[in-house]
């Protein structure tokens, strides 16, 4: 140790090391440490000017002082643990933000938003796009009947309920037929047969004209037919101050046998009888058809059996087949019903010419004409009949009555194709509700709960039963959206 011999003041520095404690681990590795891991004590001590400063002296003084040191040492200590435990319960608490800040960060914001704003849109769906209410109500049917007379006439053209009358249509099919039929008739005389035909005789003058059977028709080559039968020819007549010829239909046969007679058409026709009279001019005739059935020698000819069954069957073969033909061109939604149609022939021509196989033919000109009805105006006019008496029988009333199903027939009709209507019997039986319609029930069912909603349907009338859906489970009300409530009445 250096001396002073000045006896000035010096400075002796005694240290105590003081080892600090291990401190706990701190989460996630951290560990605090400290700046100063040593506290020193600086004594001072006065050795008067001009002493020796010896070892031992100092040491003296280190010892005398050591209690003071001891005591000094403790209170460092405990003051020391204090900081220690001070400083540790800070840094704690000054971690904590830190790692919250750590692990929020602007990622941790926009995920808490972004889930608040998924909760919020499903939280709107299902107040707005989830709850359905689904109702299904049934109602009692009531059955009515009907038999009587119904008209149809093509004068109406709406439905008249208190005279029963419907609007009808008149349809009508015309159609030209040729029927052929074997020949029994045979002939040995050999003298032949005659031809024959039918030709249309006219009357341009102003009085009637009577013919007597036999009134010879002659061909501008000079062939003679004579009538098979007289006929009475009437006078022309006026229209819009023009004169039209009048005529009538008649058969003719030939005046000689053999085929030079079996002619074609003839523009005109003579009446020889009446040559040199004022008549001979306005009394003439001419053919459509040919002349048919001249023969020389023996031959096969339609003996008046064969003509008499050919002219029945070939009515009903041309009936049939107009028959298909107005069927087929008649809407779908008219009823047709059998009776109804008024059946003509207007031309029949029996072609007694026998052809190589044996067949003579009869040509006929038909129409048919029937009178036919929508379905819809016949099931209109049931329900107009009916809804005064079903709502005069009903305990309370919703509106007019529906047919919910029903069975009806046709039969006894009666045309008149004169005056243009059909009368028919309708045999009726159905059963009849009172339909609630959705779109005046469905409005005033928004927002009810489930007891209001039962009260308000079976406050209708005729309600048999009902059932009630509500979706999702937790919804207890009617949704205040149209849209989302269905209605099924049956």
């Amino acid at each position: 140790m250096p001396k002073n011999n000045k006896g000035k003041k010096i400075k002796i520095r005694v240290a105590d090391i003081v080892s600090r404690p291990q401190k706990a681990p701190i989460k996630k590795g951290k560990q605090k440490t400290e700046s100063k891991n040593q506290l020193e004590k600086i004594i001072q001590i006065e050795i008067p000017q001009g002493a020796a400063v010896t070892e031992p002296a100092i040491i003296n003084v280190v010892a005398g002082s050591k209690e003071n040191i001891l005591k000094e040492m403790a209170g460092i200590e405990k003051r020391a643990k204090e900081f220690e435990k001070n400083e540790e319960e800070r840094f704690v608490e000054e971690e904590k933000p830190k790692r919250l800040k750590r692990k929020m960060g602007w990622r941790g914001y926009a995920g808490i938003f972004s889930l608040v704003a998924v909760l919020g849109v499903f939280a709107y769906a299902a107040a707005v796009f989830l709850p359905k209410a689904d109702i299904q109500i049934t109602t009692t049917k009531t059955e009515w009947k009907f038999n009587d007379t119904v008209l149809a006439s093509k004068k109406v053209s709406s439905l008249d309920i208190q005279s029963k009358t419907i609007p009808g249509e008149i349809f009508s099919e015309k159609k030209s037929f040729t029927y052929s039929f074997p020949a029994t008739g045979k002939n040995n005389s050999p003298t032949g047969a005659k031809a024959t035909g039918k030709i249309t005789i006219w009357n341009n003058g102003p009085t009637t004209q009577k013919l007597v059977v036999k009134t010879r028709f002659e061909t501008p080559d000079g062939k003679i037919f004579k009538l098979d039968k007289a006929v009475t020819v009437p006078p022309a007549k006026t229209v819009s101050n023009k004169i039209v010829a009048t005529s009538v239909d008649a058969n003719v046969t030939a005046d000689q046998a053999g085929e030079a007679y079996n002619i074609g058409p003839v523009a005109r026709f003579t009446v020889p009888g009446l040559k040199g009279l004022s008549q001979y001019s306005d009394i003439y005739g001419s053919s459509s058809e040919p002349m048919t059935g001249g023969t020389l020698g023996q031959f096969l000819y339609p003996a008046d059996q064969d003509i008499k069954n050919a002219e029945a069957q070939s009515r009903i073969s041309l009936k049939q087949s107009l028959d298909s033909l107005l069927k087929l061109n008649i809407p779908s939604d008219f009823v047709l019903v059998d009776g109804s149609e008024d059946f003509k022939v207007t031309k029949d021509f029996v072609n007694k010419s026998v052809d190589q196989n044996g067949n003579a033919s009869i040509i006929l000109d038909g129409q048919i004409s029937a009178a036919a009805f929508r379905k819809s105006d016949v099931l209109d006019l049931m329900k107009g009949l009916a809804n005064p008496d079903l709502i005069s029988r009903a305990v309370s009333g919703y509106g007019d009555f529906e047919t919910v199903d029903y069975k009806i027939d046709y039969s006894g009709a009666k045309f008149n194709a004169d005056q243009g209507q059909l009368s028919f019997t309708v045999n009726f039986s159905g059963n009849f509700w009172q339909p609630i319609k959705a779109d005046e029930f469905i409005p005033k069912i928004l927002g009810k709960n489930e007891t209001d909603l039962r009260k308000l349907i079976y406050s209708l009338p005729a309600v048999e039963k009902a059932t009630i859906s509500f979706w999702p489970f937790w919804v207890q009300s009617v949704t205040s959206q149209a849209g989302r409530v269905t209605l099924e009445v049956k």
